[in-house]
């Protein structure tokens, strides 16, 4: 998606990051431009534009490449920002549904909890779970 969206506007870097007060983590990237930044990559906070845009509740756009400033380019982003939280929250929800069925299952035994978040176990619990329905 952010690849899609580098194309789409010109730009050469994008990034989705999880912003706490103190932290800047990449959770994912798109970088044409070698800045160097990987998925995982920190920043300090106090570095990026973060904290202006945590406290106004708007996403980031940078009205300096002449694309971003049409009202297409401008709806585009903030289309793609909707749906890249929409996806991490049907995520998030995800690991929580995952993690209560394999706890459910008896999954959270000490044994079992070391594993309890590889693809398999997962994958396995809700074959268990599809059959019995």
């Amino acid at each position: 998606m952010l690849r899609v969206f580098c194309e789409t506007t010109g730009m050469g870097f994008a990034a989705v990051a999880r912003v706490t007060d103190g932290s800047w983590t990449a959770c994912a990237v798109q970088d044409n431009i070698q800045f160097g930044l990987c998925a995982g990559g920190e920043l300090d906070v106090d570095t990026t534009l973060c904290k202006e845009v945590r406290q106004a509740r708007a996403p980031i756009v940078d009205p300096r490449p002449a694309e971003l400033r049409a009202p297409r380019i401008l709806a585009t982003v903030q289309l793609f920002a909707e749906l890249i939280g929409l996806q991490l929250e049907i995520e998030r929800r995800r690991d929580r549904a995952d993690k209560a069925l394999l706890d459910e299952r008896g999954a959270g035994s000490t044994a079992a909890s070391s594993c309890c978040w590889r693809p398999s176990a997962i994958s396995a619990a809700r074959s268990r779970a599809s059959s019995r329905s």
